[in-house]
Protein backbone atom coordinates (compact mmCIF):
# COMPACT_ATOMS: atom_id res chain seq x y z
CA UNK A 1 0.00 0.00 0.00
CA UNK A 2 1.41 3.45 -0.86
CA UNK A 3 2.41 5.73 1.97
CA UNK A 4 2.45 9.50 2.04
CA UNK A 5 4.31 11.10 5.00
CA UNK A 6 1.99 14.12 4.81
CA UNK A 7 -1.06 12.06 5.79
CA UNK A 8 -0.33 12.21 9.52
CA UNK A 9 0.41 15.93 9.37
CA UNK A 10 -2.92 16.63 7.68
CA UNK A 11 -4.81 14.78 10.40
CA UNK A 12 -2.88 16.66 13.10
CA UNK A 13 -3.52 20.01 11.40
CA UNK A 14 -7.21 19.27 11.20
CA UNK A 15 -7.39 18.25 14.88
CA UNK A 16 -5.52 21.37 16.01
CA UNK A 17 -7.76 23.58 13.88
CA UNK A 18 -10.88 22.01 15.39
CA UNK A 19 -9.52 22.57 18.91
CA UNK A 20 -8.70 26.18 18.03
CA UNK A 21 -12.24 26.68 16.72
CA UNK A 22 -13.69 25.24 19.94
CA UNK A 23 -11.52 27.49 22.11
CA UNK A 24 -12.44 30.59 20.10
CA UNK A 25 -16.14 29.70 20.26
CA UNK A 26 -15.89 29.06 24.03
CA UNK A 27 -14.32 32.51 24.46
CA UNK A 28 -17.24 33.97 22.50
CA UNK A 29 -19.70 32.16 24.79
CA UNK A 30 -18.06 33.65 27.90
CA UNK A 31 -18.03 37.13 26.36
CA UNK A 32 -21.71 36.80 25.49
CA UNK A 33 -22.98 35.15 28.69
CA UNK A 34 -20.45 36.23 31.32
CA UNK A 35 -17.94 34.32 33.43
CA UNK A 36 -18.94 32.09 36.35
CA UNK A 37 -16.78 30.72 39.14
CA UNK A 38 -17.53 27.34 40.81
CA UNK A 39 -20.53 26.62 38.55
CA UNK A 40 -20.73 25.21 35.03
CA UNK A 41 -23.64 27.63 34.64
CA UNK A 42 -24.84 29.91 37.43
CA UNK A 43 -28.36 31.23 38.10
CA UNK A 44 -27.62 34.32 35.95
CA UNK A 45 -26.66 32.18 32.95
CA UNK A 46 -22.93 32.88 33.23
CA UNK A 47 -20.63 29.96 32.45
CA UNK A 48 -17.23 28.81 33.64
CA UNK A 49 -14.42 27.66 31.37
CA UNK A 50 -15.67 24.06 31.23
CA UNK A 51 -19.28 25.22 30.87
CA UNK A 52 -18.33 27.33 27.85
CA UNK A 53 -16.49 24.44 26.21
CA UNK A 54 -19.44 22.13 26.98
CA UNK A 55 -21.80 24.64 25.40
CA UNK A 56 -19.75 24.57 22.21
CA UNK A 57 -19.08 20.81 22.11
CA UNK A 58 -22.28 19.39 23.65
CA UNK A 59 -24.78 22.21 23.10
CA UNK A 60 -25.36 22.49 26.84
CA UNK A 61 -23.09 24.03 29.48
CA UNK A 62 -24.23 21.49 32.07
CA UNK A 63 -23.45 18.41 29.95
CA UNK A 64 -19.78 18.15 30.93
CA UNK A 65 -19.09 15.23 28.60
CA UNK A 66 -15.82 13.31 28.44
CA UNK A 67 -15.14 14.95 25.07
CA UNK A 68 -15.48 18.47 26.51
CA UNK A 69 -13.43 17.46 29.58
CA UNK A 70 -10.63 16.19 27.33
CA UNK A 71 -10.63 19.46 25.40
CA UNK A 72 -10.60 21.34 28.70
CA UNK A 73 -7.62 19.37 30.02
CA UNK A 74 -5.59 20.16 26.88
CA UNK A 75 -5.55 23.74 28.20
CA UNK A 76 -3.32 22.77 31.14
CA UNK A 77 -0.24 24.05 29.33
CA UNK A 78 -1.92 27.45 29.05
CA UNK A 79 -2.84 27.53 32.74
CA UNK A 80 0.79 26.98 33.81
CA UNK A 81 0.27 23.38 34.83
CA UNK A 82 -2.76 24.07 37.01
CA UNK A 83 -5.94 22.05 36.43
CA UNK A 84 -8.04 24.36 34.22
CA UNK A 85 -11.08 23.97 36.50
CA UNK A 86 -9.04 25.07 39.53
CA UNK A 87 -7.48 27.86 37.47
CA UNK A 88 -10.94 29.13 36.47
CA UNK A 89 -12.32 28.89 40.01
CA UNK A 90 -9.82 31.19 41.72
CA UNK A 91 -11.97 33.87 43.35
CA UNK A 92 -9.90 36.62 41.75
CA UNK A 93 -10.01 35.13 38.21
CA UNK A 94 -11.53 37.59 35.76
CA UNK A 95 -13.54 37.08 32.62
CA UNK A 96 -10.85 38.91 30.67
CA UNK A 97 -8.15 36.48 31.87
CA UNK A 98 -10.23 33.45 30.86
CA UNK A 99 -11.10 34.87 27.44
CA UNK A 100 -7.49 35.90 26.80
CA UNK A 101 -6.22 32.44 27.74
CA UNK A 102 -8.72 30.79 25.37
CA UNK A 103 -7.79 33.15 22.52
CA UNK A 104 -4.08 32.51 23.16
CA UNK A 105 -4.66 28.74 23.17
CA UNK A 106 -6.61 28.95 19.91
CA UNK A 107 -3.87 31.00 18.26
CA UNK A 108 -1.19 28.61 19.50
CA UNK A 109 -3.11 25.59 18.17
CA UNK A 110 -3.42 27.21 14.76
CA UNK A 111 0.29 28.02 14.66
CA UNK A 112 1.30 24.49 15.62
CA UNK A 113 -0.98 22.90 13.02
Amino acid sequence: MPFNPKWGKTARRSKHKRLADVYDAAADVIVERGHAINYLEDSLGRVCLWGAISQVVDGNPLAGSNKSRNMLMRLIRFTRGVDPVEWNNKEWRTQKQVVNMLRHAAKSMRLSA
